[in-house]
């Protein structure tokens, strides 16, 4: 049996008012947001593999990441996500 774990980590800061077009008078505060994956893999044989992984996403006050694809299933502005996974292989 082979046990691994994972940790990672992401963290954006506020973006600068007067980059990427901006206009220069323009408040960003509240768009940092962080992100935590924790992640655990057993291997019971060559053949099974499970999988378990927890995701914390803290968007700051004003920030909306989502991880899915349409818009409409984003969260509202400022709210955190929280995200658990688990998964089974089995290879013949």
């Amino acid at each position: 049996m082979a046990l691994r774990d994972a940790v990672h980590s992401r963290r954006r800061g506020q973006l600068p008012a007067d980059g990427h077009g901006a206009i220069a008078d323009c408040n960003t505060d509240g768009l940092q947001a962080w992100m935590v994956t924790l992640g655990t893999r057993y291997r019971f044989d060559r053949a099974d593999l499970r999988l378990r992984d927890r995701v914390k996403l803290n968007n700051g006050p004003s920030r909306e990441h989502g991880q899915l694809g349409e818009r409409s299933a984003w969260p509202n502005r400022g709210e955190d996500v929280k995200q658990a996974a688990i998964g089974l292989s089995y290879s013949f």
